[in-house]
């Protein structure tokens, strides 16, 4: 854990979301200890329910894991229970060497191989490397996702990029297809909006027009009983909406008082 913690957490998320489709939350399942597991009473229990339920073992060779029980241990369950043939390898730190005599790593300067992998395999394995903080860290970490996923995914690592590269672009199409419907749909909300503020106004505008015309009615016909009423009246109605059916109940109101003898034109504005 100490030092192949990242490069295990950057495999796992890889791993599961290469040539992914959009609609699935995975490609695949891939299981990582310090990141799947729960609390739990029992761990090696929950260790080896998770290695009973797995296809491929992925082995991050280190001189620590070299010298790690507990990686040492898992091996040895896998070996038991599966076969070498489903273990993939990954190499982070020290030194693999295959002794093509012997037909087995060389465990002198195999300074990385867990003590379990010796006489494991019965070719040399391909194996990719990671180096830990080396400048090409993620670029080793993107050809290390293609070479472990495709065959746990069953693919040539040819087909399997092309799967990815057609995904991408599904991806990018589907990403593109909703800015535009969300853009759409931000077109129709604004002239949505636009459209409710201009009804709103000429629902404001009839309803002043309609508040006037009433006004001015009153004022006719109160004009002939009750003067003063009329006059305040049809002085609302006309500042309410300049009509000429509201200048109509004004002038009425004017010119209904019965002491009204002529009228006369002023040369300037009255105030």
């Amino acid at each position: 854990h100490a030092g192949d913690k990242p490069i295990a957490q950057e495999l796992q998320s890889g791993i599961e979301r290469f040539a992914k489709p959009w609609y699935r939350q995975r490609a695949a399942k891939v299981f990582l200890d310090s990141a799947s597991l729960s609390a739990d009473p029992g761990l090696w229990s929950s260790i080896e329910r998770a290695l009973s339920s797995s296809r491929w073992l992925v082995v991050i060779a280190s001189p620590e894991a070299a010298s790690s029980e507990w990686v040492n241990r898992e091996i040895d369950w896998w070996l038991a229970h599966r076969s070498a043939e489903s273990i993939l390898m990954v190499l982070s730190a020290g030194e693999l060497a295959w002794d093509a005599d012997r037909g087995d790593f060389d465990s002198a300067t195999s300074t990385a191989l867990p003590r379990r992998l010796l006489g494991a395999f019965a070719e040399e394995p391909l194996w990719v490397t990671v180096a830990r903080g080396d400048d090409d860290a993620r670029t080793d970490l993107d050809e290390a996702v293609v070479a472990i996923s495709a065959p746990v995914r069953g693919l040539a690592k040819e087909e399997l990029v092309g799967i990815a590269a057609r995904e991408h672009r599904r991806t990018m199409r589907l990403a593109r297809s909703v800015v535009a419907a969300l853009i759409v749909l931000l077109i129709g909300a604004v002239t949505a909006a636009v459209v409710a503020v201009d009804q709103r106004g000429t629902a404001v505008d009839q309803s002043r027009v309609a508040e006037a015309r009433q006004l001015a009615a009153l004022a006719e016909s109160n004009a002939a009983t009750n003067l003063d009423v009329a006059m305040l009246l049809a002085v609302r109605a006309f500042r309410t909406d300049p009509s000429p059916q509201t200048r109509r109940a004004l002038m009425t109101a004017n010119t209904a008082s019965a002491p009204l003898v002529r009228f006369l034109t002023a040369r300037d504005e009255v105030v």
